[in-house]
């Protein structure tokens, strides 16, 4: 099966370990928690609104469905000690995110 990324992927930044792209299933997936984003809860800190990410989850939120504005899934991309890794992990609310976090070491 073909994953859906098909970026640059760099190497650990903490142990080195080269991902392998084949097992990339195992890397790179979606975690099973999911996020929103809510113009209502968001938080106004000296006048800038910081535009938070909430996690669906949490049970203090309660947010009817029309007021939500974007959501999706929470991707976590690991260095897999199956491989040889050292199991450090890397989570972001998109394939894209988590990549480029993994790939710039943010």
């Amino acid at each position: 099966m073909k994953h859906p990324y098909d970026g640059e992927i760099k190497s650990c930044p903490f142990c080195g370990h080269e991902p392998f792209r084949d097992n990339l299933i195992d890397s790179l997936h979606p975690t099973g928690m999911e996020w929103f984003k809510c113009p209502l809860l968001d938080i106004q800190l000296y006048g800038e609104d910081l535009d938070c990410t909430h996690s669906a989850i949490n049970p203090e939120i309660h947010v009817l469905k029309r007021d939500i504005t974007e959501r999706g899934k929470y991707w976590t991309f690991s260095c897999l000690e199956t491989e040889g890794g050292c199991g450090c992990t890397f989570t972001g609310t998109s394939i894209d995110d988590v990549m480029n976090k993994w790939n710039k070491r943010v």
